[in-house]
């Protein structure tokens, strides 16, 4: 059942990614093709705060513990901003910054981009503490019991943990977005129709905490 619709004035175009701040109640909206980044009140369904003169911003997480916003962009960078949304700081990983996932045990930022690059930053500092490659082209990545999962259009799904080992399931070409569902310990991975049926992969994980 729907409960409400929240306007969004002034907005054009493509929405990409969206973050939500649980504290202060504000949903962050990603408008790609606006070059834009909405702060919502959850409350009021109001947009109390904006991001302008963005190009290419893609993803975006929130740091609960720095009260800190993130957002990747196409042109490699990764930017920090405050709870007022004013720039804090910017890190240049290479190019094609897009997801971004937030590790709450320690406040690290994974963000893929490029060709499968992979970066960990350290929020509380601001600094790259890895970088390294992987099965390239991932739409989708997770956090599990400190393993990291990219989904990847490659045709894998790489599986990294905390040490660093990783290993590589197959699934298809293609196959770049996919779910983790914490409470079924499954993930699912789309399938496009290339020549084949498309499908819907299930995986059962076994993974212990690392």
């Amino acid at each position: 059942m729907l409960e409400r619709t929240i306007p969004l004035p002034d907005t054009k175009g493509r929405i990409d990614h969206l973050a939500v701040d649980l504290a202060d109640r504000r949903l962050f909206v990603v408008e790609i093709a606006n070059g834009t980044v909405d702060a919502i009140d959850l409350d009021t369904g109001k947009v109390i705060g904006r991001i302008v003169g963005l190009a290419e911003q893609q993803g975006v997480a929130w740091l609960p513990a720095e009260h800190e916003l993130v957002v990747a962009f196409g042109d490699g960078s990764v930017h920090f901003y405050g709870t007022d949304l004013r720039e804090l700081a910017r890190i240049d990983l290479g190019n094609d910054a897009d997801n971004v996932r937030v590790d709450p045990r320690n406040a690290h930022v994974l963000v893929g981009y490029g060709k499968g690059g992979l970066a960990t930053i350290d929020a509380a500092s601001g600094r790259t503490l890895s970088v390294r490659s992987t099965c390239g082209d991932a739409d989708d990545l997770f956090l599990v019991r400190g393993h990291v999962l990219l989904i990847c259009g490659t045709g894998y799904v790489e599986v990294i943990a905390a040490n660093g080992d990783s290993v590589r399931v197959q699934t298809a070409s293609g196959a770049r977005t996919g779910l983790y569902v914490p409470e079924l310990d499954r993930l699912f991975v789309a399938v496009p129709a290339r020549g084949r049926p498309a499908a819907i992969l299930a995986y059962r994980l076994n993974l212990s905490p690392s």
